[in-house]
């Protein structure tokens, strides 16, 4: 029996090797359990709180298309409001620049129906003095700012030919064609 005795203590630490190694490999898979199931209870409470989030943003986005709605209507009320002041302050404008501005020229020798585009037509000749009148028809420096405050072409003649100016006058100070303070002045005459 001697002679077994090293064979049977082997048999004996192999089995007891084997023993310890499947408790420690199931102690391993536990903890692997344990620690998947923590990761998942961790993994759905974090589903539940996105969730949570994302009912409050359904609740929230109402709330705040209607705070921008009634943002985008205040806006629109003061662009309204402001639009109007802007129109009755350039009415002012208007009524003062008339008030300030010396009166027309005497209206040259024509009949008042007709144009100068009828007259050319008819034959007959405008007169249009091609020397510039006296220093009284230089444009102030208050002219000059008024001048370039207007918008169109068509309200910058006019202002220049309400201070006196002749057609090539304007033309050079506008830096326009003569044909089309010509055609604007007809505008206004007709």
């Amino acid at each position: 029996m001697d002679k077994w005795l090293p064979y049977v203590m082997a048999l004996v630490n192999v089995v007891l090797w084997l023993v310890t190694l499947r408790y420690v490999l199931r102690s391993a898979k536990d903890k692997d359990q344990d620690a998947a199931a923590g990761r998942e209870a961790r993994v759905l409470k974090l589903y539940q709180e996105i969730e949570t989030m994302l009912d409050s943003f359904d609740q929230y986005i109402p709330e705040v298309h209607g705070e921008l709605e009634r943002e985008r209507a205040a806006l629109n009320e003061t662009a309204r409001q402001a639009q109007v002041l802007l129109m009755q302050a350039m009415e002012k404008a208007a009524a003062i620049e008339k008030l300030a501005a010396p009166p027309p020229p005497p209206p040259e020798e024509q009949s008042p129906t007709a144009s100068p585009s009828r007259a050319r037509l008819r034959g007959g000749k405008i007169k249009e003095p091609s020397e510039p009148k006296p220093s009284d028809t230089r444009l102030s420096e208050r002219d000059r700012q008024t001048l370039s405050g207007l918008g169109s072409k068509a309200k910058r003649v006019r202002f220049l030919m309400s201070r006196g100016f002749a057609v090539d006058e304007i033309a050079r100070e506008l830096n326009i064609g003569i044909g089309e303070v010509r055609l604007i002045a007809d505008l206004d005459r007709s």
